[in-house]
């Protein structure tokens, strides 16, 4: 199984822990900061 297959099946059993707008507002945000923290660490290595 490759990394982005496994990775897709990680993000899915998150997913499926998600009750409440709240939690999904929370997930969304997590993402969101992780991979605005990935670009920014690209940015600085220029």
């Amino acid at each position: 199984m490759s990394y982005d297959e496994m990775a897709r099946l990680d993000v899915l059993n998150v997913i499926q822990g998600i009750n409440s707008e709240a939690e999904y507002v929370e997930f969304r945000n997590m993402l969101a900061r992780y991979f605005a923290d990935k670009a920014q660490k690209a940015i600085d290595a220029m």
